[in-house]
């Protein structure tokens, strides 16, 4: 039996931020060993983009939206679940998303990693005990003075989600560094 402690890297899912992609591109963008990373968690379904990240991302930065692109099938439209979560929160939140578009994807974010939070729960993977989703996001903590807006910390820290930034996606997963 394993412990909490001896989580193996597939009891991991990661439901990613368009801030984080942003700040991989800066720091990773030549760097093909952590893109093709990446890219076959994408693919193993441990890295989860909403489709509302994938919009703000076809929006800017174009090697973003080309290295996207080449898993547009993977890319996670909201189902019936996961708007419902999406209203309870823009609810909770006096419908700060709703009426503020550029923030409306961070709604998205959280509401997917909830979803999937419940999902694996009720279907965890098999041989590989329970999933822990996080959320990744470049976005930090705001006190509760500064808290003018939501910030995706906050609203995960509420829900109960755990959020990292995306470097710690490589300490996370090879428990090396």
């Amino acid at each position: 039996m394993q412990s909490d402690d001896d989580q193996t890297e597939e009891n991991n899912a990661y439901v990613v931020d368009t801030s984080s992609l942003i700040d991989a591109k800066l720091w990773y963008e030549r760097v093909n060993g952590f893109w093709s990373f990446l890219g076959s968690l994408i693919d193993h379904k441990r890295v989860i983009i909403p489709a509302a990240v994938k919009s703000e991302v076809d929006d800017g930065d174009d090697w973003l939206k080309n290295f996207l692109n080449r898993y547009r099938h993977k890319i996670i439209d909201p189902n019936k679940e996961i708007q419902e979560i999406i209203n309870d929160i823009d609810n909770d939140y006096n419908g700060y998303y709703s009426m503020n578009q550029k923030d409306y994807a961070d709604v998205h974010v959280v509401a997917t990693a909830l979803y999937y939070k419940e999902y694996y729960k009720k279907n965890p993977r098999l041989g590989t005990g329970e999933v822990e989703v996080y959320v990744i996001t470049e976005e930090s903590l705001a006190s509760e003075e500064n808290n003018h807006k939501p910030r995706i910390p906050n609203v995960c820290k509420k829900y109960g989600i755990k959020y990292e930034k995306i470097r710690n996606i490589l300490k996370l997963e090879t428990k090396i560094l």
